[in-house]
């Protein structure tokens, strides 16, 4: 069994920046920056828009926009202490949803994750709504 750490507020805001599911809706909140731009670039042929932000909490990102479709194909933490890179690939329409089915992290090392199956709000009532 694990040992409970305590976290401590930044480490908290930090956590939960990066586990929405979709943190691009949280950009017009407070405390988001988004500087001037975006650039362009080029990933494996393919033109991508750089959009570079700041969280909150100070963590600068770059996300890689595919031009053409508008998905997600890359994005780089820039953090001082574990900068890395996602990779987004075989986005899938589930339930009117695209979602990446592959994700390759690379940190100090690389690996890769495929998903194999995802389910929104599954199991729900409406009930549970009120």
């Amino acid at each position: 069994m694990g040992v409970s750490q305590p976290v401590d507020n930044e480490s908290r805001q930090r956590i939960l920046e990066q586990e929405a599911p979709f943190p691009e809706l949280n950009y017009s909140d407070s405390g988001y920056k988004l500087p001037l731009g975006p650039d362009l670039d080029n990933i494996d042929g393919k033109d991508v828009y750089v959009v570079s932000e700041i969280t909150p909490s100070g963590v600068g990102l770059k996300e890689y926009i595919d031009v053409v479709n508008g998905l997600k194909l890359r994005k780089k933490i820039t953090s001082d202490d574990a900068p890395s890179t996602i990779d987004y690939a075989n986005y899938q329409d589930i339930s009117g949803i695209l979602v990446a089915m592959e994700e390759t992290i690379e940190q100090s090392f690389e690996v890769q994750f495929t998903i194999k199956d995802v389910k929104f709000n599954s199991g729900l009532q409406e009930g549970d709504f009120k």
